[in-house]
C-alpha cells in the first residue's frame, strides 16, 4: 500500500509538471503561399520561443493566436547572427501584425526596425509596451493605444517617420521622446485622465501644429512639445504657428506662455 500511494505521488507530481510547462508552450507556424507567421500557443513567449522561426523567409504578415499573452523583447528584432538595425531585419518585409485578445505585454524593442510595418492591431487587453517596441518602424502610419495601457515608455514609437494619426486611449504618462521625430504626424487625440508628458515626447514632429491638453495634466517635460531642430545648426528651434489649447491656470497655459505658443483657452 505504501509503495502505492508513493507512485500515485510521483504520478501527481509529473503531472503537475508537464501541465506547468504547457501553460507556457509557444510554437509557430508558417504559410508560405500567404507569407504569414502565426504564433500560437498558451502562456507567455520567453527568448527561446522566437528563435526557430529566423528559419523561415522573411514575413510579410505577423499573427499572435488567442492563448499567448506576451511579445518576447527583440523577438521581431534581430537576425539570424544577432546584428540589428533596419537593414539587416529579418522582419524588414512585415507589413501588418495582428495581435490576439489575450496578448498583456509587449516586450522592449520587440518590433523595433520592422521599416515596412504599415498596420498593427493593438487588442483591448494590452497593459503593456515596452521602450522602444516600435522604434523606427518607418511604415506605420497611426496606432490606437488600448486604455489599459497607464504609460507609454520612452521612445515606444519614436522615428516613426511614416505616423500620421495617434490614438490614445487611457495612458496617464507619456515618456521622454515617446513620438519623437513621427514627422509627419499630424493629429494626437490625449486622454483625460493624462497626467505627464514626457521631455520630448512629441519632438520634431513637424505636421502637428496643434494640440488639445487635457486638465488632468500636471507636468509637460522640457521641450515635450512644439520643438524640432534646425536643420543648419541642428540646434532646438519652436514650431512656427504651434498652438496649445487647453484650460486656463493649468500648465498647458504656463507651458505655451513660456515658450512663446499661441494658447487657446476653452473654458
Amino acid at each position: 500500500m505504501k509503495n502505492i500511494k508513493v507512485i500515485i505521488s510521483l504520478l501527481i507530481c509529473m503531472l503537475v509538471i508537464l501541465g506547468a510547462s504547457a501553460c507556457n508552450s509557444v510554437f509557430y507556424q508558417y504559410d508560405e503561399n500567404t507569407e504569414t507567421l502565426t504564433i500560437t500557443g498558451i502562456g507567455e513567449m520567453s527568448n527561446e520561443n522566437y528563435y526557430p522561426w529566423w528559419n523561415v523567409e522573411k514575413p510579410t504578415h505577423i499573427e499572435v493566436a488567442q492563448g499567448v499573452t506576451s511579445i518576447a523583447e527583440e523577438c521581431f528584432y534581430y537576425t539570424f547572427d544577432g546584428n540589428s538595425g533596419s537593414d539587416c531585419n529579418h522582419f524588414n518585409k512585415t507589413e501588418t501584425v495582428k495581435l490576439a485578445n489575450s496578448v498583456e505585454r509587449i516586450g522592449n524593442s520587440a518590433f523595433a526596425d520592422c521599416s515596412s510595418l504599415k498596420e498593427v492591431t493593438l487588442p483591448d487587453s494590452l497593459k503593456e509596451i515596452g521602450k522602444m517596441a516600435f522604434i523606427r518602424c518607418a511604415g506605420l502610419e497611426s496606432v490606437r493605444i488600448p486604455e489599459n495601457v497607464k504609460e507609454i515608455k520612452a521612445r515606444t514609437f519614436n522615428v516613426c517617420s511614416s505616423m500620421k494619426n495617434v490614438e490614445i486611449c487611457g495612458a496617464e504618462i507619456i515618456n521622454t521622446e515617446a513620438f519623437g521625430c513621427c514627422g509627419e504626424l499630424e493629429s494626437v487625440n490625449l486622454p483625460d485622465n493624462l497626467k505627464e508628458i514626457g521631455v520630448r515626447a512629441f519632438k520634431s514632429c513637424e505636421s502637428l501644429k496643434e494640440i488639445i491638453i487635457p486638465k488632468s495634466v500636471t507636468y509637460i517635460g522640457m521641450n515635450a512639445l512644439g520643438y524640432t531642430n534646425d536643420e543648419h545648426t541642428d540646434k532646438e528651434v519652436i514650431i512656427n504657428g504651434f498652438t496649445i489649447k487647453g484650460y486656463k491656470n493649468t500648465v498647458a497655459e504656463d507651458y505655451a506662455r513660456e515658450n512663446g505658443f499661441t494658447f487657446i483657452a476653452l473654458d
